[in-house]
């Protein structure tokens, strides 16, 4: 009996704990997917030309230096064929250190391209999804699949990629981001492995372009914690633990990049405690430093706006995953949150002071400042949750689109920047002279954005009649159009399905003319034109780049620039809802327990009375 008692009130005693530390601490926060990178390099012999000075090794150094310890990492080469030049482990600082010595291997003295199977060894353990890590590939060439003398064999190698190689890395979520090193590259082949896993793809003319193209698919690749560089200028807040900046230096530049502290102590590449670790290249350094005296620290080099400040830190600035690839007349929700020791943060009285923006570029032009709210309404989806969430509205320009996403407190400041790109028309149009009078119009889909065998086209003549236009090859379709249609407007209707799965419909129309390789105009529907991502050229938003002061966020509050701290008729938190409704029901429980226990006991105890009643009796 006692053991027995005791066995119980173990029992109610682990229920009332856990019942404890589910009000305390409310959800449970699913972790951050682990970042795996696997960087894949061209070492053939052209590449003598196109990357005379082996530029390839200072862009893999970046790239090395700016991976987070708790990242994993591994490097391959390959010409004729794939070797592993790098393991694959954790990306710690005795990963790093091989990594760079490793690096150094890296040269141009191979034969042959061969892309199949330096895609089939770098992954060959990626078969199925993974949601605990987040998998990328960074592939960099500057040829076309060539394993073979035999044009046949090459085309049969391409062929796998696309049919056996691409399926495997979609089915097992990974993002492959394509490099082409020269316009020789088969551009189609890079980008349509890329468009189909949403990964990135960048064209460079000469090797000078790299490191800053390996730090743009670093930034696709691996979520990192920024903070703004404004006039040279950024904030270190107290739960920053240490910071790593990464500051381009002017080509032909021999003044030193230097730091300066908030108390104003100057550090350079030979002039710096053991606590700063500070990597230098040619054309960039990259400096770490652990345990950062709070406040505003100074970069004394040109302004550069590929200049970084990565940040280790307990208050992070979580945005939702963006796409890298997108067509015109798309849109995309944006939804952000800062997140505390890994929590969503929702202190209404420090968010009312936080403005939550997206700053975007396209070329040269600044786009319109878009504030993202919670306030429930809109694409925001409940009000005080302490998600921020804005549409980027549908995008009418093709093109690369840079977004940096801030978020802008009274004593922190965090940002991440994202570059995707809009694509434009999926066809072209060839238009000859038909045998026997008329015109021959030929349309050429672009199979790096529509999945060929699911396209079919219906063609609108000016006199209104239509026809389905047929397939002459997998990318084809060919049509003769008489000779009365001249220099008048012809439409075509193209449907077909996307890599990512999305259905396509679009309106193209083209002037009837000879000509060949023409892209044929979008005719994109009116309420998207009226609800365009891109609007007339605006001025950086003055307030953008550091923190505003209690006036200034007045200022904002008035002018609507940034969500309201009260909101009298916010929708209910469901979130929260759910979670109270499950600690009711916990309690219920323990008190039902509780009863029960109770009602033996009391059941024990009269039985107990009634047999010592009998043996007195007898």
């Amino acid at each position: 009996m006692p053991k027995q008692k005791q066995t119980k009130t173990s029992f109610s005693s682990r229920l009332l704990v856990c019942l404890a530390l589910l009000l305390s601490h409310g959800p449970v926060q699913a972790k951050e997917p682990v970042t795996e990178v696997r960087v894949v390099i061209d070492v053939s012999g052209s590449m003598k030309k196109n990357d005379p000075k082996n530029l390839r090794i200072p862009a893999l150094n970046l790239l090395v230096g700016l991976m987070p310890e708790n990242a994993r990492g591994g490097v391959w080469t390959f010409a004729q064929y794939a070797n592993m030049q790098v393991p694959f482990a954790v990306s710690n600082k005795a990963w790093k250190n091989m990594a760079r010595s490793k690096a150094k291997l890296i040269h141009s003295r191979g034969l042959r391209t061969n892309i199949e199977e330096a895609l089939k060894r770098s992954t060959s353990d990626w078969k199925k999804p993974d949601f605990k890590t987040r998998r990328n590939i960074i592939l960099l060439t500057d040829g076309v699949v060539d394993v073979s003398r035999d044009p046949g064999a090459n085309a049969q190698s391409r062929e796998r990629i696309l049919k056996n190689i691409l399926p495997r890395l979609k089915t097992a979520g990974v993002k492959v981001h394509t490099i082409a090193l020269s316009k020789s590259t088969d551009e189609e082949l890079l980008r349509t492995i890329s468009m189909a896993t949403d990964g990135g793809f960048v064209q460079v003319d000469t090797a000078d372009e790299l490191e800053r193209m390996f730090l743009r698919l670093f930034e696709k690749s691996t979520k990192v914690d920024t903070v703004p560089i404004l006039e040279n200028k950024f904030k270190v807040d107290k739960g920053i633990r240490d910071f790593t900046v990464l500051i381009f230096r002017a080509p032909g530049s021999t003044k030193p990049a230097a730091i300066i502290s908030p108390s104003g102590k100057r550090y350079t590449n030979k002039q710096h405690p053991k606590s700063i670790v500070w990597h230098h290249e040619g054309s960039y350094d990259l400096v770490t430093v652990s345990n950062p005296e709070a406040g505003e620290w100074k970069l004394d080099t040109m302004v550069d706006p590929d200049n970084r400040v990565m940040v280790v830190t307990n208050l992070s600035l979580k945005v939702d995953n963006m796409p890298n690839n997108m067509m015109l007349g798309d849109e995309f929700v944006i939804r952000v949150r800062m997140l505390q020791s890994g929590r969503t943060m929702n202190d209404q009285k420090l968010l009312a002071l936080t403005r939550f923006t997206v700053h975007r570029k396209l070329g040269n032009s600044s786009l319109p400042v878009i504030d993202l709210l919670d306030n429930g309404q809109g694409k925001d989806s409940f009000a005080k949750d302490g998600v921020y969430s804005a549409s980027v509205g549908h995008f009418t320009k093709p093109g690369v689109y840079e977004l940096t996403i801030r978020a802008i407190g009274e004593t922190f400041n965090r940002e991440v920047k994202h570059t995707l790109e809009v694509r434009g028309s999926p066809a072209r149009i060839d238009v000859t002279e038909a045998n026997g009078g008329g015109f021959k119009a030929k349309i050429t889909i672009d199979p790096s954005m529509l999945r060929a065998e699911t396209v079919s086209i219906q063609l609108k003549l000016p006199d209104e009649k239509t026809m389905i236009l047929p397939q002459i090859s997998e990318t084809e379709w060919e049509v003769v159009i008489p000779q009365e249609f001249a220099e008048k407007e012809i439409t075509a209707t193209l449907v077909g399905t996307r890599y990512n799965g999305k259905e396509l419909r679009q309106n193209m129309t083209q002037k009837l003319g000879l000509g060949k390789g023409r892209e044929m105009h979008v005719k994109l529907p009116d309420e998207v034109m009226q609800n365009s991502a891109t609007g007339p050229e605006e001025k950086a938003d003055e307030h953008a780049g550091h923190g505003d002061t209690p006036d200034k966020k007045a200022e904002h509050a008035e002018a609507g620039e940034r969500p309201k701290a009260e909101d009298d008729h916010a929708p209910l938190d469901w979130l929260n809802v759910g979670v109270v409704f499950a600690a009711v029901n916990v309690i219920g429980v323990v008190l039902l327990l509780l009863v029960i226990r109770r009602i033996r006991k009391r059941r024990a105890k009269k039985a107990d009375e009634l047999t010592e009643e009998v043996d007195t009796e007898l």
